[in-house]
């Protein structure tokens, strides 16, 4: 009786112990994860709490999340972060304003690179490089125009070997702009809160919303870099881009813009057939300089 009631007493300070530790341990993962007063807090509120808003909020946090960490990783405040984005977008703006009345003969692979300058390598110092080498090359560009300027919208399928012969460093062509290089440049630069400039971008992005939005401001670029005409790429398996296509070449032809529509993958050259993509694009070039 006396060992079994020791044994019961042992039991209960054991389990008395474990309570006072795990309530302790608790209070210091609680001190660990408190943050301070001058941290930034970032929060997404959903629009209601179903299954559905509750999922888009956690997807719309998620993506912030990493948009936020790849634009702010090298800053070393908040003031020097919000002065590289600035400054980028503010160069690219200078560069669409320089290349409505000048021509640059160059490649296919610089529209990709301007992709990721005002994209996923915003706010960090290479990409403010990128964009002030390539404002100040165009800049030293004399004014006047040659050959055929195309509006690119989607992805470049910088890799075919056919089409970069087709384009690539030549008088007879170039490509103005790729529209995704823009889709995000419509937001407050004036905003100086992080977070909300971030949440502006996303909003404001021209793939965001209606089809109508992305369609209504490849015109407006279209209009503001003196394009002859335009090629919708319908990259495969984006079904935005491919169900749009015939909304939009109407919507640009009837604005005076040619567009061709033309099938492609910007990532599986076994998608891809060389021969119909070139002559495709060689009997758009010859359209466009018989009305130039």
């Amino acid at each position: 009786m006396v060992g079994d009631f020791l044994m019961k007493k042992m039991i209960l300070i054991f389990l008395a112990g474990l309570m006072i530790f795990s309530v302790y341990n608790k209070s210091k993962k609680n001190e660990e994860v408190k943050l301070p007063d001058s941290a930034i807090r970032f929060r997404v509120l959903a629009n209601s709490n179903s299954l559905r808003d509750q999922k888009i909020k956690e997807e719309v946090r998620d993506k912030m999340q990493k948009e936020l960490y790849t634009l702010l990783e090298n800053a070393k405040s908040s003031k020097q972060a919000r002065n590289l984005i600035t400054s980028n977008m503010d160069n690219f703006n200078d560069i669409l304003a320089l290349r409505a009345n000048r021509s640059l003969s160059d490649e296919m692979t610089s529209q990709m690179l301007s992709v990721f300058a005002t994209h996923v390598m915003l706010g960090t110092d290479n990409a403010l490089k990128y964009s002030n080498d390539l404002k100040n090359e165009l800049a030293a560009v004399p004014e006047g125009k040659k050959g055929v300027r195309l509006l690119w919208v989607h992805t470049l399928p910088y890799w075919q070997d056919a089409l970069r012969d087709l384009i690539n460093f030549t008088d007879r062509c170039e490509i103005v702009a790729c529209d995704m290089v823009m889709d995000a440049m419509y937001c407050d630069l004036e905003e100086t809160d992080p977070y909300r400039f971030m949440a502006d971008r996303l909003v404001r992005n021209t793939v965001n919303g209606n089809g109508t939005n992305r369609i209504n401001a490849t015109l407006e670029l279209a209009k503001k870099l003196n394009a002859n005409g335009i090629v919708w790429y319908c990259h495969w398996g984006c079904k935005q881009t491919a169900g749009l296509s015939n909304i939009a070449k109407s919507t640009f032809e009837a604005n005076g813009f040619p567009t061709l529509i033309l099938d492609g993958d910007g990532c599986n050259w076994n998608n891809v057939n060389d021969g119909q993509t070139v002559t495709r694009t060689e009997a758009f070039l010859e359209l466009l300089e018989n009305r130039k």
